[in-house]
């Protein structure tokens, strides 16, 4: 028999073939690990693995195929943990936003926004709002959000979050018309 962590490790390696942009392959592992992970019936692997799914879906631009596995996430993180629930929304939201669907984008955003703590503000949650707020054309609400945990995200080595955040400082000035900010 297989180990239940053998569906961690084909998620974890869909996370890195997606960052070589192995979008094939990585759908290939992360459908490897939702298989594995429903065998073991382990909530927390199960929901990494429909995470990491619906992560290569997006990537191979079928948003309605990553828009139904989030939704299976957000059903499995119910039963689970608030942590859970959580990423899924955040990806809900970003989800939304791709689609072009603002309203839901928003709907859910706003539903959000309470059971976050300041800290995990400063996360997925974060990004997740900063681009809705950018597809809303809410640009100075960007610039006027993003400094402080900007700084903050950078002086404590938060890097992944960082660099998804740091693009949109630019793009919101040059939108303004505000380049040479």
């Amino acid at each position: 028999a297989r180990s239940p962590v053998l569906a961690y490790a084909h998620a974890t390696l869909s996370i890195v073939q997606l960052e070589w942009n192995q979008v094939e392959a990585a759908s290939f592992s992360a459908h490897q690990a939702v298989e594995l992970a429903e065998h073991w019936a382990q909530a927390d692997t199960l929901h990494f693995a429909l995470t990491c799914l619906q992560n290569a879906c997006w990537a191979a631009g079928d948003l309605e195929t990553a828009f139904s596995v989030n939704q299976r996430g957000l059903q499995v993180a119910r039963h689970a943990s608030p942590w859970f629930f959580r990423i899924s929304a955040c990806s809900e939201v970003e989800l939304n936003v791709a689609r072009g669907d603002l309203p839901a984008a928003a709907r859910r955003l706003s539903e959000l926004e309470p059971l976050v703590s300041r800290d995990a503000q400063r996360g997925r949650f974060l990004i997740a709002k900063v681009s809705l707020l950018y597809a809303l054309g809410r640009y100075n609400e960007i610039l006027q959000i993003l400094q402080e945990p900007l700084d903050y995200l950078k002086a404590q080595g938060i890097y992944w979050t960082y660099l998804s955040l740091l693009p949109y400082r630019p793009l919101a000035l040059h939108a303004l018309g505000r380049e040479q900010e």
